[in-house]
């Protein structure tokens, strides 16, 4: 008998302590939830600018090497695009004259890769008349 009323009488002065655990488990749980949740969208970002860079990259070279192979054209401002350009990208090639030696001219060639107005990737190479 005295065990039991040990008991009760422990129980009534733990009156609402229940709800109090519930209430900081709860609370424990939202911050978990959300910083996991604050990750994903991090992640998810970082790969999305992962994918467009590697992308930029592939049509700069394939570009830039479709550009090199084509016929020399003399003082030009750009050379067209040859490749097939994925929805949503841009890609535009400029060229500049540079005056070398011996007579020969080599052009500074310029290809620049953008997705929604905003330049992703630009690559520089030269290329001469021989």
């Amino acid at each position: 008998m005295r065990l039991l009323s040990a008991i009760n009488r422990k129980s009534r002065n733990e009156k609402g302590f229940f709800l109090m655990e519930v209430i900081v488990a709860v609370a424990l749980f939202g911050v978990v939830g959300i910083t996991f949740v604050a990750s994903l969208s991090t992640g998810f970002l970082t790969l999305r600018r992962t994918d467009e860079q590697a992308v930029a990259q592939g049509l700069a070279q394939a570009q830039m090497e479709e550009t090199r192979s084509a016929a020399y054209i003399s003082a030009p401002t750009s050379y067209p695009t040859t490749i097939t350009v994925p929805n949503g990208y841009t890609v535009s090639v400029s060229a500049f004259v540079i005056s070398g030696m011996d007579g020969n001219t080599i052009q500074s060639i310029t290809v620049t890769v953008s997705r929604g107005g905003t330049t992703l990737l630009e690559l520089v190479d030269y290329k001469a008349n021989r």
